[in-house]
């Protein structure tokens, strides 16, 4: 049994042995019907301290061959699981935070993805001492080196996998190493022989371009689409009841406060930090906006861009809006540097409207596209209150239109379908598209 390879069940015990412990033991059902298949790769993203880390706790109880959990699911809905018997404990498991990785390693004074490496690899060597070499130093060669010789798989489960992407999104030479990592590790043909299941979890969806492609194998199950994964996502209506009967509370009043998603799978899914502070508390509040900041969303929602704001604030008062997010991006593109794109970017556009721009303008050398969003943004932000021309020679309905023939931002009937990538899947702005919008008061 070590920390990353094989490890133990004590996170999943320490969850049960919980005050309030709702089991959600019968995503296990769901996983093993995937194992091995091409739809093993599975990225989970949803908001902050809504169970990620738990349901990865709960798989490394289940999967891993370091430790006996049988005891622990007795009486939990996995137990009636027809292939429950067959999967448990009998999996070759690595599992790691990677937000907890990278603070291990700065405190080691070492690179993160280096020090990750290591660490595994140091683990796997006690199991393979006959297999591997110090010269083995590669995670996903190392995999396949053990599958090759022994023809045993992996079951991979990474916490907070996109850490890089929102805390290290300026340092370029790292992002581009994760990927690299990301593809050899989920993307190549060896890689198909030695992972039989791959489940990571993180706050932001995958982006539909660019880089990050390295992870288009993986079947994306978001806070806005769930699919099967929906009753997951948070507490049911169900699940609710059966707390506020326990803790003599009004259900009526919880779910006026947290019963903010609705599904095709689950119609009222409710926020599971919320509804948990409310019932240990005995009182109703906005807990969720105490468990972090969201300065970046604020900023956004700050600028009022194509009436974000308003609509927001509609929300809060009872209305409803109609929002697609199928093009959200998991971006917090920075505004600042365009003190420095700008003049040249001006001209750019300028000279391309002159000769009829069209969607041609995404495969500039220079205009990146999230440059050309942030541009947009700003001239609609900065000048979107005037009718004179701007610098550029260009009115802000012909950057709108630009905007949206670029991005895939469209509005129907008067309303805003999509905001732009600025904002993801978080708790108390979107549940689901042409559904009910999210009450809960957290916001």
């Amino acid at each position: 049994m070590g920390q990353y390879f094989n490890p133990g069940n004590i996170s999943f015990q320490s969850a049960l042995n919980s005050q309030i412990y709702v089991d959600k033991s019968g995503i296990i059902g769901f996983t093993n019907s995937v194992l091995k298949t091409e739809q093993r790769f599975m990225a989970v993203s949803r908001a902050r301290r809504f169970g990620k880390s738990m349901v990865v706790d709960l798989l490394t109880a289940y999967y891993s061959r370091g430790c006996d959990s049988r005891e622990l699911f007795n009486g939990l809905k996995a137990e009636h699981i027809n292939s429950f018997d067959a999967e448990l404990n009998k999996n070759d498991l690595i599992v790691f935070d990677m937000q907890a990785m990278c603070i291990e390693a700065r405190g080691n004074k070492q690179e993160p993805l280096a020090f990750l490496q290591s660490e595994i690899i140091m683990e796997l060597r006690k199991e393979f001492s006959d297999i591997l070499t110090d010269e083995d130093i590669f995670l996903p060669s190392v995999l396949a080196k053990i599958n090759d010789v022994t023809s045993r798989q992996f079951i991979i489960l990474i916490d907070e996998w996109d850490c890089f992407f929102r805390e290290e999104k300026e340092n370029s030479k790292i992002i581009e190493e994760y990927i690299a990592f990301l593809r050899a590790l989920f993307k190549n043909s060896k890689s198909k022989k030695f992972i039989k299941l791959a489940y990571i979890t993180g706050i932001l969806p995958i982006k539909k371009y660019g880089t990050q492609s390295a992870l288009n194998n993986f079947k994306e199950y978001t806070m806005v689409s769930p699919g099967p994964l929906a009753e997951y996502t948070g507490f049911t209506e169900e699940e609710v009841k059966a707390l506020c009967e326990r803790y003599n509370m009004d259900f009526e009043e919880a779910k006026n406060w947290y019963d903010g998603y609705s599904f095709v799978g689950a119609k009222s899914v409710y926020n599971p930090n919320s509804v948990v502070d409310a019932m240990f508390n005995h009182e109703y509040g906005s807990y969720w906006t105490r468990t972090d900041t969201y300065k970046v969303l604020s900023e956004y929602i700050g600028m009022n861009i194509d009436g974000l704001r308003d609509d927001i604030i509609s929300m809060l008062d009872g209305n409803a809006c109609n929002i697609e997010p199928e093009f959200f991006q998991n971006d917090f593109f920075p505004f600042t540097h365009l003190r420095f794109h700008r003049p040249l970017i001006q001209m750019i556009i300028a000279q391309q409207m002159k000769d009829g721009m069209n969607d041609q303008i995404a495969d500039f050398p220079i205009l990146t596209m999230p440059e050309f969003q942030s541009l947009c943004f700003y001239m609609i932000q900065r000048n979107g209150h005037v009718a004179q021309r701007n610098q550029a020679g260009l009115r802000i309905g012909q950057f709108r239109r630009i905007f949206r023939e670029n991005t895939g931002c469209q509005r129907k009937h008067g309303k805003r379908k999509n905001i732009c990538g600025l904002v993801n899947s978080s708790p108390g702005l979107v549940d689901c598209p042409d559904r009910k919008i999210i009450r809960d008061k957290n916001i």
